[in-house]
């Protein structure tokens, strides 16, 4: 299996998590002045909640600083327990940590910022001794940077959930992951819900490359952004994130969240995306 791919998809799919319904204060949009990481870690755990109420089977706990977050999908890293305050509740991210190894489903710890000595020996208690860091981007509706006009030949079109077939064909080849692992996450239910708003790239009229939007109140997120490897370098995944954005904004969405995954690191500056926080996960 394709290592590099499975990291592609974790990302794709929010870098992780799930379920439950979202709350007001949790889509709020990142205000000038507010606590702008705070703001955007909640807008984005509420948006990834968006994306995981199209699955088959979730479970989601919150805790006072963190959540337990279950998807059931093969990804460890939409499968663990996640922080999103300053101030990480080790001993709240313990009590979640013990209910996961019954589960039987691969998974993660998460905590915002860098990583101490007291959380590195939480996390190795559960065998989990990789650690890796993520930054945590946003961009508003003032500060967006939308990419210069659509090449000839190149279409973004909105679609419906009736496209998942080319959702997981494209998802598949460009990733290299079996079939299994997009199969609920782009099912023709998930790509359906209100929350989001797939679009298929077309070059001279044949799929190329596809995205989806994720709105939780004022809050949106790019996810699946996968061009297939034959069009790579055609700047596609550029054009339908910007095409995400510019919709979602016009709808009335004001802040937009991402975490910068492999692949990424020149397309989310480029749209206007600026780091707000870091996230140190353990696997």
């Amino acid at each position: 299996m394709n290592r590099r791919g499975l990291l592609k998809l974790g990302m794709a799919a929010g870098g992780l998590l799930l379920a439950g319904p979202a709350t007001a204060s949790a889509a709020q949009a990142v205000r000038p002045g507010g606590d702008a990481a705070h703001h955007a870690n909640r807008g984005w755990l509420s948006v990834t909640e968006a994306l995981m109420r199209g699955l088959p089977r979730t479970i989601v706990k919150r805790g006072s600083g963190s959540a337990l977050l279950v998807s059931f999908q093969p990804q460890a890293a939409m499968n663990g327990v996640f922080g999103i305050a300053r101030r990480p509740d080790l001993r709240e991210i313990e009590r979640f940590a013990e209910e996961l190894p019954v589960l039987g489903v691969p998974w993660v710890l998460r905590i915002r910022g860098e990583a101490g000595a007291d959380f590195v020996e939480l996390a190795a208690r559960f065998g989990k001794t990789a650690l890796s860091t993520r930054t945590l981007t946003s961009v508003s509706a003032r500060d967006l940077v939308l990419p210069g006009t659509v090449p000839p030949g190149v279409a973004v079109r909105a679609v419906t959930g009736a496209q998942s077939d080319i959702f997981r064909d494209i998802a598949v080849r460009a990733t290299g992951v079996p079939e299994s692992f997009v199969r609920d996450l782009l099912s023709t239910r998930a790509l359906s819900r209100p929350e989001v708003r797939p679009y298929v790239v077309e070059v001279d009229g044949r799929p190329a490359a596809i995205g989806a939007g994720f709105r939780a109140g004022e809050v949106v997120a790019p996810y699946y952004l996968f061009t297939l490897p034959e069009y790579a370098g055609r700047e596609l995944d550029r054009q339908v994130a910007g095409r995400i954005l510019r919709d979602a904004f016009a709808a009335g969405a004001r802040t937009a969240v991402a975490a910068i995954g492999p692949g990424q690191e020149i397309l989310l500056p480029a749209l206007g995306f600026r780091p707000l926080d870091t996230w140190t996960t353990a696997a």
